[in-house]
């Protein structure tokens, strides 16, 4: 058992020195929020919708499917607000982390509540 133990360690050091000084990032930009704005029973509603990273409040992008991109490369808090003729505004903050490279994307669904008639 004493001699598998140093053979374990000398793998393990192998395995470290191998590893790439550098890494290689793509050129592709990534989004940051990906939302989706429904209603109290699911459905899409077709909405404005925007994010603020702290530098002012930003249109996010329709994609036609009852999506919407929010920012890209844009990594931190972001306030993200739906609006839709109809019904009350909804607001909500999400984090958007990183690593080397990009931002790991965050998906998000806002549900807005119909204004009383």
């Amino acid at each position: 058992m004493k001699r598998l133990v140093p053979v374990l360690l000398l793998g393990l050091c192998a395995c470290v020195e191998t590893l790439p000084d550098t890494i290689d990032c793509t050129a592709e930009a990534r989004v940051s929020v990906t939302v989706e704005v429904v209603d109290i029973d699911g459905a899409d509603v077709v909405a404005e919708v925007f994010y603020d990273a702290g530098e002012g409040e930003q249109a996010c992008e329709e994609w036609g499917d009852g999506s919407y991109s929010c920012g890209y490369e844009v990594a931190g808090d972001l306030l993200i607000r739906a609006q839709a003729e109809g019904f009350e505004d909804a607001t909500e903050t999400v984090f958007v982390d990183s690593d080397a490279c990009h931002v790991i994307g965050e998906s998000l669904v806002l549900e807005l509540l119909a204004l009383e008639p």
